[in-house]
């Protein structure tokens, strides 16, 4: 189950990927939400990753890929 931050995040990735046609950088998504500090949004993507709901490559730009669908 996601915390409401972690589906806001998980939908803004969502969106960010189907109007760009590419992965959005962590700054995009913090921008998308006004959020100021881009660590919290890397931190929640990470737990997004361990929940299985997105996967990224450490060290890369643009590759939070996801992996199954929100629908809970």
């Amino acid at each position: 189950m996601l915390t409401n931050k972690q589906k806001q995040v998980f939908n803004a990735i969502e969106y960010l990927i189907e109007e760009k046609g590419y992965s959005p950088t962590y700054q995009e998504i913090a921008d998308l939400l006004n959020v100021k500090n881009v660590s919290n949004i890397f931190n929640i993507v990470m737990n997004l990753e361990k929940k299985g709901y997105v996967s990224t490559k450490q060290g890369k730009s643009r590759t939070i890929m996801i992996v199954k669908n929100n629908h809970e």
